[in-house]
């Protein structure tokens, strides 16, 4: 097609395969050429199928329907044939919306599977330094299992953190390692600001724990057809 823009592809929704119907249906009204539909959401997909010598074949292309055209005699298509065509290509484009679904599908959930292992991240590294600001000496979980202890705000974020972390939590002595360096370089009102706990309440916050939501995320899907 970018070789030649003067050609159309040929598409059962398209205007040049409309422009066939008319043409056909000029004589008669149950045609060879068999257009099946279906349709879920913004998926939809047509199937075409040319009737005639007593058998039932696809139109895929160009080609084929103008073959069929011009091997057609203008007779009537067998109506049992023609039911049989209709119901073969109503059902493969039922499969084909199906499978189209799933295919976006499985690529919605692979992003959405993304989207909560990055917020689970920085979740997990903001917790961490908080734990690292307030005693770099310690053991991180009796840090934060003290912490949860206290009253106030940073009490019920550090509470939340376990709900979606799992508490204790099993950093490796690397994580820890690193963690403790990174809070050591940084300057002090730096680390008085990690104490306070604003970066671990903003991981909280993090628009990408919606991922979560398996409803939302099927409505969307659907809304987004191919």
């Amino acid at each position: 097609l970018e070789k030649y823009p003067d050609l159309h592809p040929l598409t059962p929704e398209g205007e040049i395969a409309e422009r066939i119907l008319r043409k056909l249906r000029s004589q008669g009204t149950r045609l060879p050429l068999v257009v099946a539909s279906a349709e879920e959401g913004a998926f939809r997909v047509s199937v075409a199928y040319w009737v005639g010598g007593g058998k039932v074949e696809a139109v895929s292309t160009y080609d084929d329907l103008e073959r069929c055209l011009q091997a057609w005699d203008g007779s009537v298509p067998d109506l049992r044939l023609w039911r049989e065509a209709h119901e073969r290509g109503l059902q493969e484009a039922r499969n084909e919306v199906a499978v189209r679904r799933e295919q976006v599908e499985r690529r919605w959930q692979e992003g959405l599977r993304r989207q909560v292992e990055a917020a689970r991240y920085r979740l997990e590294r903001e917790l961490l330094r908080l734990l690292c600001a307030v005693d770099g000496r310690r053991d991180p979980n009796m840090v934060w299992h003290e912490l949860m202890r206290e009253a106030g705000e940073r009490a019920r974020w550090l509470q939340e953190a376990a709900q979606r972390l799992g508490y204790p939590y099993r950093w490796t002595a690397e994580q820890v390692s690193e963690a403790r360096q990174w809070v050591q370089a940084q300057p002090v009102q730096r680390q008085e600001t990690l104490r306070l706990g604003s970066s671990l309440q903003a991981a909280l916050q993090d628009p990408r724990w919606k991922s979560r939501q398996p409803a939302q995320a099927s409505e969307a899907i659907t809304a987004a057809g191919d």
